[in-house]
């Protein structure tokens, strides 16, 4: 079963194969929250069964016991369902205002699922790319021992996955390297995504901090799409924080966008090895400010990319995909 480790990175701060962490165990002074019958329960099979110590050549290290193995993977449950369920509560609403929202839900807004996308609670595509971000993990970590170890493209290329069942009408079996993932019909819905998402993953160019798909565009989809790094509990904060900013800039430019799913995830990393709420966001907020020092150098240059090219994607030569 794969198991989702720490890693770490090089002068550069890419990452690279060979990682090392420092182990840690959860709380576990609740008991297991029970299991939830849906559909994203299989993903928890596959996500971290225990923090472990990786050297290279060898495996040692803590292991987690039934009850904190249990107790984890309940967490990892929530955290897709929650997001699956916010989202679908989210969606009658989207891109409304504030006054729009209360026109047409009352004063305290939406409170309940409404019909969206044909139906009430419909998938949307930002549980859709959240599922796939989930892929790009496991695949990451599949492919670790193969010395071909970087995490942001194999996300890459799982949301270059996604991208195909917005443009295909079904599962194309003769793409031997979908996976079980992209061979699920019922995600090949298109859900309205925005247009920044469609040419983000237009082509198979991959955005980087230095050098983001569309820079300039500040929505929140990168964010919503970023709690599976949180789920990462082996990895230290800070890198959980630089892997979601890296995959945010693979279809958004601009720094509030980057650094909100660097927040987002580093809160659910924070939830998720036990800590409490308030705790989770004054740890965020902490690293965010380090990490909005070292992106406020590039955002200089993104602008001028943003004045340059519009809207658009600017040119690039080459693929990292």
């Amino acid at each position: 079963m794969p198991e989702l480790d720490g890693s770490t990175t090089g002068h550069s701060g890419t990452f690279r194969s060979h990682p090392v962490h420092t182990p840690h165990t959860p709380r576990t002074d609740s008991p297991p929250q029970p299991a939830v019958a849906v559909r994203l329960q299989c993903w928890a099979s596959y996500v971290r069964t225990g923090p472990r110590e990786v050297l290279v050549g060898s495996t040692a290290g803590p292991v987690w016991g039934r009850r904190e193995q249990q107790d984890f993977r309940s967490r990892v449950r929530g955290t897709l369902l929650g997001v699956a369920l916010g989202d679908a509560l989210g969606a009658p609403v989207d891109r409304a205002t504030t006054d729009g929202i209360r026109e047409a839900h009352g004063a305290e807004g939406i409170t309940d699922l409404a019909p969206a996308h044909g139906r009430r609670g419909a998938v949307t595509h930002h549980t859709q790319l959240t599922l796939f971000s989930v892929d790009g993990l496991i695949r990451a970590q599949v492919r670790r021992d193969t010395g071909a170890w970087h995490p942001p493209t194999d996300v890459h290329r799982a949301y270059l996955r996604w991208a195909t069942t917005q443009r295909d009408w079904g599962p194309d079996e003769r793409r031997k390297d979908d996976g079980w993932l992209a061979r699920e019909e019922w995600l090949y819905a298109r859900r309205d995504p925005v247009r920044t998402l469609l040419l983000g993953l237009g082509d198979e160019t991959m955005g980087t901090p230095s050098a983001p798909k569309n820079p300039g565009e500040a929505g929140p989809e990168a964010a919503a799409r970023s709690a599976p790094f949180g789920l990462l509990v082996g990895w230290e904060p800070g890198l959980v924080v630089q892997l979601a900013v890296e995959c945010a800039a693979q279809t958004h430019g601009h720094q509030n966008a980057c650094l909100a799913a660097g927040a987002y995830a580093v809160i659910v990393h924070a939830l998720a090895r036990g800590e409490s709420l308030d705790t989770a966001v004054q740890q965020a907020l902490a690293l965010l400010g380090k990490k909005k020092r070292v992106t406020s150098r590039c955002r200089t240059r993104c602008s001028a990319r943003w004045a340059r090219y519009g809207r658009g994607c600017p040119p690039r030569s080459g693929s990292r995909s």
